[in-house]
């Protein structure tokens, strides 16, 4: 089960990979259209469009993914005889996080820093930079890190409650999570102010079930992991119905809508889309998966890839939208190309920084 782990986080890191590369997909085909001739409500309906829905559709459960995992290793490090996890473990884990966190974050405000000092582009008050410290809006991605230090921070009181009854921290837990997507319905339909507020999603609360979950299967992996393998078909039968009823229920949505540029929102669907995902993925652990050895070592290192992917990303965006904009009207081949920056990008700059006198200060630089 371990070993899957590492796996399961390799592939939701690639799966990070693809939904910023299809979101620049998106940008192209729709914000970008003008720059190579197109009109926007031309382009919805299109192969690209519906590729780039697919995408967008498949990898809505990595970030779930993500946190139950740290969630199953936070439980795996507590002695059974321990009534819950130290905190000198959870400033140990909080550390690890925050230090390369505010190094990528510090290196993206020097970035801003010198767009507005010599290309006219926007500049932060203290307050505003604070702000974006605190809830990871640097970056788009970033909001993950404040996300998962919330939930190191609760993981005490979690892992004695899933010590304690596993049972009612499950059904507290989903039920809440469940709640806060119930109130995002308004604001993604259109109607009156909506709800999104309640839970931005650098808050425990937008995602509250998957670290405490991971923490229970950990508890009692032995037993739910022969109910996993007895169900793993079931489970993958699911996971592949609500992915289709997941993206017609998106298209619906916008059609209601009338905004065919919709920003994604995790559903209640997606919930139970993600649950299938993760759960058949333990199901099969024993089956052998394609290039398991390449996952596990990008399951190793995907915090660090998560922290510099998206620069790269960016800055490459930026410079085809400038300099080749008619690349733009490929966006197929415009999202290929983000794909390999993407992940081509971090992993030359971990073997770079692993071969030479930063070495010492790896862990520090890319978790």
């Amino acid at each position: 089960m371990i070993k899957r782990l590492l796996s399961l986080n390799g592939v939701s890191i690639l799966c990070v990979i693809l939904f910023h590369a299809e979101g620049w997909g998106m940008v192209a085909l729709l914000a970008w259209a003008d720059r190579y001739g197109a009109v926007p409500a031309e382009q919805v309906g299109t192969v690209s469009y519906f590729v780039f829905r697919a995408i967008e559709q498949l990898i809505v459960f990595c970030i779930p993914a993500f946190l139950f995992v740290s969630g199953f290793f936070m439980a795996f490090a507590t002695a059974r005889n321990q009534k819950t996890v130290g905190w000198r473990l959870v400033g140990i884990r909080v550390r690890d996080l925050i230090i390369p966190y505010a190094l990528w974050t510090l290196l993206i405000w020097l970035l801003f820093f010198l767009e507005a000092r010599f290309l006219g582009g926007d500049s932060f008050t203290l307050r505003e930079y604070m702000h974006m410290f605190l809830t990871g809006g640097t970056d788009p991605a970033y909001y993950y890190v404040p996300l998962l230090i919330q939930f190191l921070l609760l993981s005490p009181l979690l892992v004695y409650w899933a010590k304690v009854h596993p049972i009612s921290l499950v059904i507290v837990t989903a039920v809440m999570q469940l709640l806060m997507q119930v109130l995002y319905y308004p604001s993604l339909l259109g109607i009156g102010n909506g709800s999104i507020g309640y839970a931005p999603k650098w808050l425990f609360l937008a995602r509250i079930l998957w670290f405490p979950l991971g923490i229970v299967v950990s508890l009692h992996v032995k037993s739910i992991q022969a109910w996993l393998v007895r169900h793993k078909r079931g489970l993958l039968i699911s996971a592949l119905v609500l992915y289709v009823l997941g993206i017609m229920e998106w298209e619906v949505m916008q059609s209601i809508s009338g905004q065919p540029g919709l920003q994604h929102q995790e559903t209640i669907l997606d919930t139970i889309f993600s649950l299938a995902v993760i759960f058949a993925f333990l199901g099969y652990y024993q089956t052998k998966l394609p290039y398991a050895h390449l996952l596990d070592d990008l399951g190793s290192k995907s915090f660090g890839i998560y922290l510099t992917h998206t620069i790269a990303m960016t800055y490459t965006a930026r410079i085809v939208a400038t300099q080749w904009p008619g690349l733009l009207a490929y966006q197929l081949l415009f999202f290929g190309l983000m794909v390999v920056v993407g992940l081509t990008t971090p992993l030359l700059l971990m073997a770079v920084v692993n071969r030479s006198p930063l070495r010492p200060y790896y862990k520090y630089i890319f978790g």
